[in-house]
């Protein structure tokens, strides 16, 4: 699989979507009946749900917005924290959100593959495909991204500059796997704000970060929740072994090579690769001054890379507890070409920006990233 920069220049179009605080259900679970009275109830099972009942009708199970509860005190959603009793189900868990935790496992390869594989779907579920309607190629990848908050995605600031490119339009895809089939699990969710890094510099592609907040929250279920973040400073040790993922470019890109966009891949896929220092990143791409706010990966003899579409994609590590946690963004190859022998690529190194996230988003939204359990 190959991964890098997308410049693509477009006329900017508003997208307008509806925002549902709680929807029913398609069917209700037979064991449940209004035995308990009219009005609204909370489903033992699960903390986020609850059930209205009304004269003369079956109840109705309906959904709290992500990463709320329902309170059976005051009949409304609330935040877990808020709630005068810790919301319990039946099973013993909560319904808290939980990040760096896929539903679906990926499957297990040793240190070294031969190109990208598909992503198992499912094991990916912070994966964002970003998409303008105006794009001459319906359901084209413009630029990945990862889900850190039920509204919140962390991606590339070269996907939304120079200003050339469209400022508004765009449209997240979420719980996405293949782009040309509608498998009834994506969510399409219009970008509300751009916020892209006050010292992002283009020529040099450093700070190489933007924060998309969504029109509204997505559904948390098994094909979407967020990844975790790293805490502030982490580093990374050389020769870690992370996984990247995106929709880009599957086939080595030499330098001048002209693209083309068939080269990109309609499915997820998914790469492993070493982590490399910054000293040994230096000696490698010489035209470059690797940054401490950017890190690398990538395999001497090449083969295995990001490419052009995967930018703004995460590369992922497992932390000390087993949960995936975005280490770096795909920022961008040397002379924008990937897969080259000794020829590393770069990305931003997010523990870098955890104070700069923090201070872009609510202090809502940065409770909600501190629930994750």
């Amino acid at each position: 699989m190959s991964i890098k920069l997308a410049t693509v220049f477009l006329v900017s179009v508003s997208i307008f979507a509806s925002l549902c605080s709680a929807k029913p259900a398609p069917r209700v679970p037979p064991i449940w009946s209004c035995a308990g009275g009219h009005g609204l109830h909370p489903d033992p099972d699960d903390c986020g749900r609850f059930y209205q009942c009304s004269p003369g009708h079956r109840p109705f199970h309906m959904s709290c917005p992500a990463g709320l509860h329902f309170d059976p005190d005051l009949l409304v959603c609330n935040r877990p924290g808020s709630l005068a009793t810790p919301c319990v189900s039946q099973l013993g868990q909560t319904d808290a959100i939980q990040c760096g935790i896929p539903a679906v496992q990926s499957r297990v390869y040793q240190n070294r593959i031969v190109g990208g594989h598909e992503v198992v779907p499912g094991s990916q579920p912070w994966a964002v495909s970003f998409q303008h309607p105006l794009y001459p190629l319906p359901n084209f990848n413009l630029c990945g991204g990862s889900l850190i908050a039920p509204n919140l995605v962390l991606t590339a600031a070269n996907c939304f500059r120079p200003l050339s490119k469209p400022q508004t339009g765009w449209v997240a895809i979420l719980g996405e796997h293949n782009l040309y089939e509608d498998e009834g699990r994506e969510q399409h969710i219009t970008v509300q704000d751009i916020i892209v890094h006050e010292d992002f510099a283009y020529d040099r592609v450093t700070n190489d970060i933007a924060l998309i907040r969504l029109s509204q929250p997505a559904d948390m279920n098994d094909w979407v929740s967020p990844i975790c973040l790293p805490e502030g400073g982490e580093k990374v040790e050389h020769n870690t072994i992370c996984t990247a993922v995106g929709w880009g470019y599957t086939k080595p890109l030499a330098f001048e090579e002209f693209q083309t966009g068939d080269l990109q891949s309609p499915i997820l896929q998914e790469i492993v690769l070493p982590v490399v220092s910054n000293m040994k990143c230096n000696t490698k791409l010489p035209d470059y001054d690797i940054q401490p706010e950017q890190m690398c990966a990538g395999y001497e003899e090449g083969g295995i890379d990001t490419c052009v579409g995967d930018s703004g994609g995460p590369l992922a590590c497992k932390d000390s507890s087993g949960r995936m946690t975005i280490q770096g963004i795909t920022s961008f190859g040397d002379k924008g070409t990937c897969a080259q022998t000794a020829k590393p690529s770069v990305y931003s190194r997010v523990s870098a920006f955890v104070s700069w996230i923090r201070e872009h988003v609510t202090d809502q939204e940065w409770a909600t990233i501190g629930s994750y359990v």
